[in-house]
């Protein structure tokens, strides 16, 4: 009797296989994959925060608050285009962030292409307004080149979605 309740502990299930496969050591971390989509989606997240942040230490710097006050800011009148354009293109990471989220894969990497490659462009052209560039614009800017080239990556190199034919 003793052998025959040996032998049935010693018999595994298939389900009981797979665990002890999974089981992991004590010094062991998981690493659970995450879908492209929410990594696009904490990327934008990421972005905004460092708009925001880049934009909230402008105000700070010597003569900005003088010049908004006055109606101007790196030589561009602050008017009802400037609000709306700037409203506009800063609106766009926030809505990349569900779209990114929302959107069927084609579109969606069409999407973050295209707004990453837009926010390059638009990030360059701010070295060339008027003014001194102040080492915290350079730091967040390097951040903010940093996350667009990888959401450009991630979005160029979407997984294929494998054929269930085979």
């Amino acid at each position: 009797m003793l052998h025959g309740i040996s032998l049935i502990m010693k018999t595994k299930t298939k389900y009981q296989d797979k665990m002890d496969t999974n089981t992991k050591t004590k010094d062991s971390f998981s690493n659970v994959a995450i879908d492209i989509k929410i990594k696009l989606s904490a990327l934008w997240i990421t972005i905004m925060f460092l708009f925001v942040y880049a934009d909230l230490k402008t105000i700070y710097q010597t003569g900005t608050v003088d010049a908004i006050i006055k109606g101007e800011i790196i030589g561009m009148k602050i008017d009802q285009f400037f609000l709306l354009t700037s409203a506009i293109l800063m609106s766009l990471p926030a809505i990349m962030i569900v779209l990114s989220v929302i959107l069927k894969p084609k579109l969606n990497r069409i999407a973050n292409i295209a707004c990453a490659f837009l926010f390059i462009i638009v990030n360059t052209g701010t070295y060339f307004v008027p003014g001194k560039v102040w080492s915290y614009y350079i730091y967040f800017t390097f951040l903010e080149y940093l996350i667009l080239a990888m959401i450009l990556i991630f979005a160029w190199k979407w997984p294929k979605e494998k054929d269930s034919r085979q």
